[in-house]
């Protein structure tokens, strides 16, 4: 998935210059939360962008045996994420936050 999600980002968005890392949700070593993430967006509106492309062109680098969950995050809810170690409730922040404007 890390491989799909850098070619996708050479081929829509190699100008940013973005880089991806792999982070594991959840205090159970045997059942954590994957999740790839994007970084080093400038702003708000340049990960919305950013994320209306990805969700526009997501065949480019979804895999057909996987699902994927795509959210833009700031840098503080981050960090609540990782202090939780759990996605809980972020899904509808986001949601109702991000796209419901």
């Amino acid at each position: 998935a890390k491989a799909n999600l850098s070619d996708y980002n050479k081929k829509f968005h190699r100008a940013q210059r973005l880089t991806i890392s792999n982070v594991f949700l959840g205090a159970d070593p045997k059942n954590r939360t994957p999740m790839l993430i994007v970084r080093r967006f400038n702003n708000r509106a340049a990960a919305m962008k950013y994320y209306d492309s990805a969700n526009k062109n997501s065949g480019d680098f979804q895999q057909q045996t996987a699902s994927y969950d795509l959210f833009a995050i700031s840098l503080s809810n981050y960090r609540e994420i990782l202090q939780a170690k759990s996605l809980d409730g972020y899904i509808d922040f986001f949601e109702n936050n991000y796209l419901g404007e």
